[in-house]
């Protein structure tokens, strides 16, 4: 694969979703290296003073992107409606990860910008895989929400344009909500765990190398790729357990349960849904990411510890 040499790192960002879970992390990063960022969000932002601050509408309003990326060098497009179940309809996954998508494509490819897609494994894979995912694997999204994102990703590809896509597995991190939040809460519960013998392996993703591989993809000129992004090496779903006690300064405090009782168990605590997504195995490939440069700057059970040690 043809790699871009490093030159002038400088670049103006165009950020959508900047608010959320992983723009939080994005914006101050990209700073700090001596980009310009324009921040895009429905919410109100705090970001250092240098960073330009967009309010926008609903996504699903229609928005005129013509006037943000003019002035932009690269397009990040991380705003979304993540997986939340069945509580989202599959027209509303549609409008926002898809349509808004491709229209912010459209017009990055119409000004020649380079538009970096977050998308999701979920595009890619239901919720348990038994192979090793890698970028040539046959695509078998997960639910509504995997279709919008695969949709988008077919359609923003289809444009000719200068496009790089990620499909992240599960991020954790300050700030993360979902079944990560729902797995904190798990593991601050002051009682032994009967999830020992749970030797599942997951393939997870700390924002901090999220980040850092956004990072890789703006500053050398990545163009027409897709990259599954992930930490070094998988975990299980009880080494996930022992890695956030150690963040809380606690032992393990896990034992052995006969498997046909765990799913009743996490039915018990209201967090069917985290068995669901977390109880099989799904591990990926982080081959062709590593070939142009990416390298995780946090192992999985540093940013576990650290997760639990920031938000206990």
């Amino acid at each position: 694969m043809l790699v871009t040499p490093l030159k002038d790192l400088s670049r103006r960002v165009l950020v959508t979703g900047a608010s959320g879970f992983i723009g939080r992390h994005l914006v101050p990063n990209l700073v700090s290296r001596g980009h310009t960022v324009i921040a895009v969000s429905r919410k109100q932002l705090h970001f250092p003073a240098s960073v330009q601050t967009v309010l926008i509408g609903d996504l699903s309003t229609g928005i005129d992107w013509n006037p943000l990326v003019r002035h932009a060098d690269v397009v990040v497009h991380l705003a979304a409606i993540a997986h939340r179940g069945d509580d989202i309809p599959a027209a509303t996954y549609d409008r926002i990860n898809r349509q808004a998508a491709v229209d912010l494509a459209r017009v990055a490819a119409d000004a020649g910008k380079r538009l970096i897609f977050v998308s999701s494994i979920a595009a890619q894979t239901l919720p348990s895989s038994p192979e090793v995912l890698n970028e040539a694997s046959e695509c078998r999204p997960s639910g509504a929400y995997g279709l919008s994102k695969l949709q988008a990703e077919q359609e923003i590809a289809g444009l000719g344009m200068r496009h790089v896509i990620i499909r992240p597995t599960l991020v954790y991190g300050q700030g993360a909500k979902g079944n990560i939040r729902r797995l904190c809460q798990l593991a601050r519960i002051p009682l032994p765990l009967p999830f020992r013998n749970m030797d599942n392996q997951r393939s997870l993703l700390a924002v901090e190398n999220m980040v850092a591989a956004i990072v890789v993809l703006i500053e050398r000129e990545i163009e027409r790729q897709t990259f599954i992004v992930a930490d070094e090496a998988p975990i299980s779903f009880a080494n996930m357990l022992v890695e956030m006690r150690k963040g809380l300064g606690r032992k393990p405090g896990l034992f052995h349960c006969p498997e046909p009782m765990l799913a009743g168990t996490f039915g018990l605590l209201r967090m069917s849904n985290v068995w669901d997504r977390l109880a099989g195995d799904l591990t990926v490939s982080t081959e062709k990411i590593r070939s142009v440069g990416y390298a995780p700057v946090i192992s999985t059970e540093e940013g576990l510890q650290r997760l639990l040690s920031q938000v206990s």
